[in-house]
C-alpha cells in the first residue's frame, strides 16, 4: 500500500472519530468542542447511574455568550436553558440519560464539560 493511501486512511479515521457524536457510555468523564460564532451548537449526552451528578462546564468567560440547554430522556421537557454566565456548574438529579446543547449567542471558543458522579 502506498504511503499516501495509508495517510488518507488515518486522516479519514481521525476526522470520522472527531465528527461522529460520542455516546456517554464511550466517554463518561468529559466532552469538549469549539463553537464558531453566533448560532454554532454542539451536542452531547450523559448517562448517569447515580442519584446525583455534577456537570462542570469550562468556557471562555467574558469573550462570548454561551448557553446550555438540557433535556431528559424523552427530550420533550427542558430541564435547563440558561446562559453559562448565570452558572456553569449544573446538578443532575436522578439516574438516566440527559441530552445537552451548548450554543453560542455571540463569540467563539472552546468549551469542556466534565461529569462528576456523586456516589452517595
Amino acid at each position: 500500500m502506498k504511503k499516501s493511501a495509508v495517510s488518507f486512511i488515518f486522516l479519514f479515521i481521525g476526522v470520522f472519530s472527531f465528527c461522529y457524536p460520542m455516546r456517554a457510555e464511550e466517554n463518561p468523564c468529559s466532552f469538549s468542542g469549539y463553537l464558531w460564532g453566533s448560532g454554532a451548537v454542539s451536542t452531547f449526552e450523559v448517562y448517569s447511574d447515580t442519584p446525583e451528578a455534577s456537570l462542570v462546564i469550562d468556557w471562555p468567560r467574558g469573550t462570548c455568550d454561551f448557553w446550555v440547554r438540557a433535556t431528559g430522556e424523552d427530550r420533550n421537557v427542558i430541564l435547563i436553558d440558561q446562559s453559562l454566565s448565570s452558572g456553569d456548574v449544573l446538578t443532575l438529579t436522578g439516574s438516566g440519560i440527559y441530552y445537552f446543547i451548548i450554543s453560542s449567542r455571540w463569540g467563539t471558543g472552546c468549551w469542556e464539560a466534565t461529569v462528576k458522579h456523586n456516589k452517595n
